[in-house]
């Protein structure tokens, strides 16, 4: 009609507020994920009694000079807080595949969380046996296997479907 004449201005005012929201409820989800950690980290930087050991059990005659100090306590809160955080993000990725989607990465993410969870149920009774540099080989490890997993399962698998499978 004649005099009229339509503005987009509040649909893209509409758009840019649902974006912001869904990046503040990132951003939250994120913080109640990561303030637990953050918290038995420094609880434990500020309240643990770390020590030098000088150990010349395993080798005699020769000093082994290993952190000490390290508790038990702060090893299993740490890993138990890890473990719920990741059969959490399973039992929703497990949902997420029941969802009709063309590009459902939940199974990728199913994936990750299940080789995550195998890292670590292998990486307890490895740690607790080992010392000194072997240790740290473990924790090295544990900790390149859980990337691969990530980096495999969801990484690798999307840059695939995006450059092999696109429409």
């Amino acid at each position: 009609m004649d005099g009229e004449y339509s503005n987009n201005t509040e649909e893209t005012e509409q758009n840019n507020n649902s974006q912001k929201y869904k990046l503040l409820k990132n951003w939250v989800v994120l913080f109640i994920s990561l303030g637990p950690q953050i918290t038995l980290s420094l609880t434990w930087i500020f309240v643990g009694q770390t020590h030098v050991n000088l150990n010349t059990q395993v080798h005699p005659g020769i000093i082994i000079v290993e952190c000490g100090g390290d508790s038990p306590a702060w090893a299993v809160c740490n890993i138990t807080f890890l473990g719920v955080m990741a059969a959490i993000c399973l039992g929703l990725a497990s949902k997420a595949q029941k969802l009709p989607s063309a590009k459902n990465e939940a199974k990728f993410i199913t994936f990750s969380m299940l080789t995550f969870l195998l890292v670590g149920l292998a990486f307890i009774p490895a740690n607790s046996s080992t010392q000194g540099k072997f240790k740290i080989a473990t924790e090295i490890f544990a900790l390149i296997a859980i990337a691969y997993s990530l980096l495999g399962c969801i990484f690798i698998t999307k840059c695939y479907s995006m450059l092999f499978k696109m429409k």
